[in-house]
């Protein structure tokens, strides 16, 4: 069970819908948190010890259930340990993880033009600034990459080859036939839930989907 802060620091920022970043190491990041992702980075270690594969899809069942956040920390988390990370928004519809991060002016490279248009995606990797890892991020635009597939799935796998762990911040299961496309290139995946968003019967569709796929 992840614990979760509250979304604003107090009752003047919630007025003005001034949310904060829940980001490992800001002083109002509660101990709770942090344990939990150091809890889940020492799995996926232990993981990467005994089991072959470091390609981690993240995803959730509906929206708004804390994926990103899940995503972006666990990468922070496994960077802190000294592990080589590449984070890919894996949504193109979604707008910028800089944005949804609350970091306004962060260049933004959009993997998905650079997919679509044949450039090298290697171009597309940010490197680390804000965030102490390799950012591949979109702009919303939600391109048609379908012709790319075969460019994607070989950076993926000289990618898998020169860092620790590739992390896959996915659309959500539920409606988003996407998230099968990173599912396919797997090793192992998360799915996060948030108490009272989805429906039970909902969540075990979820599991059984990614049972049959990741």
């Amino acid at each position: 069970e992840i614990h979760h802060e509250k979304p604003y620091k107090n009752l003047k920022d919630r007025i003005r819908r001034k949310r904060k970043t829940l980001l490992l190491g800001n002083t109002y990041t509660g101990f709770d948190f942090e344990e939990t992702m150091k809890k889940i980075r020492m799995k996926l270690m232990y993981r990467q010890e005994t089991q072959q594969g470091n390609l981690l899809v993240i995803t959730s069942t509906e929206t708004r259930e804390g994926k990103t956040t899940v995503a972006v920390n666990l990468a922070l988390a496994l960077s802190q340990a000294g592990q080589k990370v590449l984070y890919i928004q894996g949504n193109l519809e979604e707008k910028n993880v800089y944005a949804q991060l609350g970091f306004p002016g962060e260049e933004t490279r959009d993997w998905g033009e650079y997919l679509a248009e044949g450039k090298d995606l290697r171009q597309a990797v940010k490197k680390p600034g804000k965030l102490p890892f390799g950012v591949m991020s979109v702009q919303g635009q939600g391109k048609n990459t379908g012709k790319g597939e075969q460019r994607l799935e070989q950076f993926l796998s000289e990618k898998k080859k020169e860092v620790d762990w590739i992390i896959v911040d996915a659309p959500p299961v539920r409606g988003h036939a996407g998230v099968l496309a990173w599912l396919k290139y797997s090793d192992c995946s998360l799915l996060v839930v948030r108490r009272h968003q989805a429906l039970a019967q909902n969540i075990n569709d979820s599991v059984d989907i990614l049972e049959e796929y990741g």
